[in-house]
């Protein structure tokens, strides 16, 4: 049997992780989980178009996300972009930067596609850094929706967060609570220290 994928985790991962503390500290029952249900695509192979129809649950809402683009990946990430962006503003400077899937093969199975694990890392850029997403599944397709999805749900909640968190540090600069202000201020540059959110805070400023 071949040794299982190992990965050591990069430093953009660890960073993730901390964001996902805080994020889901603050958020709690708000934070909005992203699974997938179903996954159609469709490959023209003359034009070069791949087509993908995703069902998946947004927390507990069901949802029909329809796109296309060059690949699964680039169709699905493209299509959550446009279907997202209007009510999480950020999600507008993100495209992804890798992309990439590697197979585990158990050699002593009589059929290799029972007991394969295959897992995708996509590489998101968010205009001043990047983030990486993993994700492992049996299929190459489901996989490749499941770290879309993952990306999509680590950045639609850290904006979720950013508009919390700064509405109280302004709240507590109102009050003059100095202790809060801190507080609020070290978990607000924790979440925003991948990401810029300034469209974010600016639409908080105006409303």
């Amino acid at each position: 049997m071949n040794p299982p994928i190992k990965r050591h985790k990069t430093m953009t991962e660890y960073q993730r992780e901390e964001t996902n503390q805080v994020v889901k500290s603050v958020l709690l029952d708000e934070y909005t989980d992203l699974e997938l249900v179903q996954l159609s695509i469709r490959e023209d192979v003359i034009e070069g178009v791949t087509y993908v129809s995703c069902k998946l649950l947004l927390g507990k809402k069901k949802l029909t996300i329809k796109g296309f683009g060059s690949g699964p990946v680039d169709a699905l990430f493209t299509a959550m972009v446009k279907k997202f962006s209007d009510e999480y503003c950020s999600l507008e400077n993100l495209h992804f930067s890798r992309f990439s899937v590697e197979a585990e093969i158990d050699k002593n199975l009589k059929s290799s596609k029972a007991g394969s694990s295959v897992e995708a890392t996509l590489e998101i850029d968010n205009g001043c850094s990047s983030l990486l997403f993993r994700e492992r599944a049996r299929s190459i397709s489901v996989v490749s929706a499941k770290v879309v999805l993952s990306a999509m749900e680590h950045f639609i909640n850290a904006e979720k967060c950013v508009i919390i968190i700064y509405n109280n540090l302004q709240y507590a600069i109102e009050r003059r609570r100095g202790d809060m202000v801190n507080i609020y201020t070290r978990k607000l540059a924790e979440v925003v220290k991948s990401v810029s959110y300034e469209k974010v805070i600016n639409k908080c400023k105006r409303k």
